[in-house]
């Protein structure tokens, strides 16, 4: 899971589709636009050139 607090992972979305975004380690991802967006020291790095591809065989299925 992510280090961001709850009421901030509420409000958050793709800055590409605004759609939803799920937890990961380290990360949030965009299972629409296949990225992930890093969060370091607590602060996400939502900016769509930020956005780190997906390769479909190092995709996390939960």
């Amino acid at each position: 899971m992510s280090e961001l607090p709850e009421d901030l992972r509420a409000i958050l979305v793709c800055p590409r589709c605004r759609g939803p975004l799920q937890d990961e380690p380290s990360a949030l991802r965009c299972d629409a636009c296949r990225v992930r967006y890093p969060v370091r020291g607590g602060i996400p790095i939502l900016l769509a050139d930020a956005g780190i591809p997906i390769d479909s065989t190092t995709r996390d299925k939960s």
